[in-house]
């Protein structure tokens, strides 16, 4: 199915702009590497806002000042606004540097990680406990994203949507496409796009009609279920 020229989802990017100017604007003060973030440094009051809270603790392992790979991760992965909400609001962020002494060291010692590595994502428990397995090499968006949904799983909360879309955007093997006329295409985004199991909208124009195009995930909704779905609102 051909849909005419994209038009881009500007309500859309407002909410995110919307989500993530407060992070950002309380972030100056950390480095490239970790991205705008606000991490906690004492890591044994992380663990006690975990058994508080019930999140996980995000730790995040990492050279300060880096090297190029460092500063890359920091300005593309730890910058990406649906990665810095989820770890604002899902996790209790913890930053251990990887090339200081003192406590930084203690807990590289405690965990086995290595000085002066490459970044590295743990996620425990208000014990200190991992979560699930540690991985190297964790390095692009939808990977860690992957990760993170792996462990709020595992901890008995909720993934969020928008993280889920996020996990999904490397892998296209499950995903497919439907196109519903609306009467009004931005109605069909909001509405549409709140189906669990859609991925992406995408405004446009079938023959003459405003159209909203979904990519859902097969494994999670059936385009009959879509359609049911979709029946309750404004569609034709």
């Amino acid at each position: 199915m051909v849909v005419g020229p994209k038009i881009v989802t500007l309500l859309a990017l407002a909410v995110e702009v919307v989500l993530i100017l407060p992070v950002l604007a309380g972030s100056a003060k950390y480095p490239v590497e970790v991205g705008p973030v606000e991490w906690q440094r004492d890591f044994e009051s992380a663990l006690a806002d975990s058994k508080r809270s019930g999140k996980p603790v995000f730790a995040f392992f990492q050279e300060v000042p880096g090297c190029s790979g460092c500063k890359n991760f920091g300005k593309d992965v730890m910058s990406q606004p649906t990665i810095v909400q989820a770890i604002q609001h899902e996790f209790v962020p913890v930053l251990v540097y990887n090339n200081r002494g003192g406590k930084d060291a203690a807990l590289l010692e405690r965990y086995g990680e290595p000085a002066w590595n490459y970044q590295v994502v743990r996620f425990l428990d208000g014990t200190g406990a991992d979560l699930i397995p540690r991985k190297d090499r964790v390095w692009t968006k939808d990977a860690l994203s992957a990760r993170m949904i792996e462990a709020l799983l595992t901890a008995g909360r909720t993934a969020p949507r928008y993280l889920q879309a996020l996990a999904h955007e490397g892998d296209t093997s499950h995903h497919d496409t439907a196109a519903f006329a609306q009467h009004c295409f931005w109605t069909g985004e909001f509405e549409l796009g709140r189906i669990p199991g859609v991925i992406a909208t995408e405004a446009g124009w079938l023959d003459g009609n405003e159209v909203t195009l979904i990519t859902y995930h097969t494994g999670e909704l059936t385009l009959e279920s879509l359609v049911a779905q979709a029946s309750k609102t404004d569609w034709r």
